[in-house]
């Protein structure tokens, strides 16, 4: 009698133990994206989440998902996002010409990615990104190219302190399309004369608009 007593206790024991764990909720994690653009929160920013993959660039044909960012400049994003996967936030305010896709074109850089953690971390699954205006601009080196001289340009943009990204290298007459620059910061831009090591200001390139292209020439 004991025996079966014991035996009923181990079922009714193990069957609470399987409806508990059948009713376990599965973990999803969320990501926050908080848009700023030059420290204030930015309303209505268009934002599109995509999975990285080391430093590859993004499949732009399957965003993970897409929002629009509140007056805080946040948005959540709770559905499709996995524990320990990196994603990356595009950003594009369309009607004033900001966005970060300066930086996405940068492979090197992280500035706008964040591996999820569980939700334990929920605060510091936060991916914080900063926005500028932008501009389609055309570079054409009017440099005279002398016979015997090379009067190539490398244009590159800085990262944040952290080292340089290459757009190429421009030759006389010739010319260079960089679209979405981010023509509120001129010290992102780095233009040095090859031969020399002199570096060309860019002051001048902080206007233009997204719609259209404007060319600069440029000239040691």
């Amino acid at each position: 009698m004991k025996t079966k007593l014991m035996f009923s206790c181990f079922i009714t024991a193990l069957l609470i133990s399987c409806n508990s764990n059948e009713e376990l909720p599965i973990e999803q994690p969320s990501l926050t994206v908080e848009v700023l653009d030059k420290g204030v929160p930015l309303e209505s920013a268009e934002v599109t989440l995509y999975l990285r993959k080391n430093l590859y660039p993004l499949d732009e044909a399957k965003p993970v998902a897409t929002g629009i960012t509140d007056e805080s400049g946040k948005i959540i994003f709770n559905k499709n996002i996995e524990k320990h996967q990196k994603y990356t936030a595009k950003v594009e305010h369309t009607s004033e010409c900001k966005n970060n896709l300066f930086f996405l074109n940068n492979y090197f850089t992280d500035e706008s990615s964040k591996t999820v953690l569980g939700n334990r971390y929920k605060e510091q699954n936060i991916l914080t990104v900063n926005v500028l205006k932008s501009a389609n601009i055309m570079l054409r080196n009017t440099s005279p190219g002398l016979t015997g001289f090379t009067d190539n340009l490398h244009i590159s943009i800085r990262n944040n302190g952290n080292g340089r990204s290459s757009l190429g290298y421009l030759v006389p007459n010739k010319t260079l399309l960089i679209n979405d620059f981010p023509i509120e910061d001129k010290h992102l831009m780095e233009i040095v004369h090859i031969r020399t090591g002199e570096e060309i200001s860019s002051d001048h390139i902080l206007t233009g608009n997204c719609s259209s292209t404007t060319t600069y020439n440029l000239h040691r």
